[in-house]
């Protein structure tokens, strides 16, 4: 069995539905007993809001329609390592983003 498996299996009901909730806007809650630690999440697609600590601005980017309508897929993986750059500066460690498939 996987170690995720395994993680997934020992936490109680109460627990995994404590994870699908946020702590609060920005991050998730821990579980101590197994060492899940609390994660920082935020917005994405137009830049990586973050929880106002970081003290950094952040980019503004088209919406995702717009970036997907160039077609220009050299152009959105600028925009996603951009955007991969920026949550790294804010500590962030998921970006809420949506998907753009081929």
């Amino acid at each position: 069995m996987s170690d995720i498996n395994k993680l997934i299996q020992d936490l109680t009901l109460r627990e995994k539905i404590s994870l699908m909730s946020g702590f609060n806007s920005w991050y998730t809650n821990k579980i101590d007993r197994l060492g899940i630690p609390s994660i920082k999440m935020s917005d994405g697609p137009n830049g990586v809001r973050g929880d106002s600590n970081s003290g950094k601005s952040s980019a503004c980017f088209p919406c995702a329609i717009s970036i997907g309508s160039t077609w220009d897929m050299d152009l959105i993986n600028q925009l996603g390592i951009a955007l991969g750059e920026e949550a790294k500066v804010k500590d962030v460690d998921v970006l809420l983003e949506q998907l753009l498939k081929k």
